[in-house]
């Protein structure tokens, strides 16, 4: 069984009847309790909540920043539909429109438009140029992440007009998936986390004609959030996690050894590659004590632009095939 057997499925009725959800139920209220019972479930769409939100600000900037990208989305379908049309009614071929890529993903995913749900951010500092520098002279990219998202918020997303009929029946289209670090942030076990990837990517297979690029989760190093989600995630003797590889690593080997083999057999080899970002970002530096790359990711969680960077050309090569 990899799921918990308790979760709290926000119904219509609540969803819509937010302004009951007064400021300390959402400082009060964690994501996972201390039995190991979690408030969103990482495979079913939910927006976010009082157990997903820290504060109330966190939950309504989060409803604009869905707008926002709805925005984009709707604008982008216009562009490129408005595109093909002018070329058909010229009499020429539209293969000269570069093909959709489809960004989704989290903070890291939302460090491309340089901002953390819609507000400007240091750490994104020259992140946004490289959508022209190394995207834009294959691919026509569209950022679709907000910051703080897992799973089920993405999934969620998805369903709720951030995908749209221009680019999800495009088959030149890819989408390219990084997802699932908040998960594992919040509390919930790595599996459990996979199989919210896993209903993520499936439903991009399921409805859309394009591939889908999956990116494996990235290194974390930052350690000193380990210790707001002991309890119920602890090591044997009841103290904090030492490390969240151990984390990171079980859930990238359920994703390459159980989701993708699944996904591959129903939907063919040829829609869905994985490719592994993280390794550039692994190892120690002199002074300091992260198993991450204080020159990449000074964070220990979010990449700077030297980082961005390498994320960027990887996902770059394996949408052109070179996922290696």
């Amino acid at each position: 069984v990899l799921f918990e057997p308790s979760y709290w499925v926000p119904s219509p009725s609540a969803l819509l009847d937010s302004s009951s959800w007064d400021a300390p139920l959402f400082e009060n209220t964690p994501f996972c309790d201390a039995s190991g019972k979690c408030g969103e479930r990482p495979d079913k769409p939910s927006p976010r909540t009082y157990y997903s939100s820290r504060q109330q600000t966190d939950y309504k900037q989060w409803i604009e920043m869905h707008d926002i990208l709805r925005g984009s989305a709707t604008k982008y379908e216009v562009r490129r539909h408005d595109a093909r049309r002018e070329a058909r009614r010229g009499g020429s071929s539209v293969d000269h429109l570069l093909p959709p890529l489809i960004l989704l993903g989290d903070s890291i995913t939302e460090s491309w438009l340089g901002t953390k749900e819609g507000q400007l951010i240091e750490r994104a500092t020259g992140i946004p140029f490289l959508l022209h520098q190394l995207f834009e002279p294959h691919f026509d990219p569209l950022v679709l992440g907000i910051s703080g998202d897992q799973t089920q918020h993405l999934l969620y997303r998805l369903q709720d007009r951030e995908l749209h009929p221009e680019y999800a029946h495009d088959k030149e289209a890819t989408f390219t998936v990084l997802i699932g670090t908040n998960n594992l942030g919040a509390g919930v076990l790595p599996k459990n986390a996979a199989m919210g990837v896993k209903a993520v990517v499936e439903y991009l297979l399921k409805h859309t004609k394009g591939k889908v690029v999956l990116v494996k989760v990235l290194p974390r190093g930052d350690v000193e959030k380990l210790s707001p989600i002991c309890k119920p995630r602890c090591e044997a003797d009841g103290s904090p996690l030492k490390s969240w590889m151990p984390s990171v690593d079980e859930m990238n080997s359920v994703i390459e050894k159980n989701v993708v083999p699944k996904l591959t057999r129903k939907f063919g080899k040829k829609r869905l590659s994985l490719v592994d970002c993280g390794k550039e970002f692994l190892g120690s530096e002199d002074g300091s004590s992260r198993e991450t790359k204080d020159s990449l990711m000074p964070d220990g969680l979010h990449p700077n632009v030297e980082g961005q960077t390498i994320l960027s050309q990887c996902i770059v090569n394996c949408a052109a095939g070179q996922c290696d």
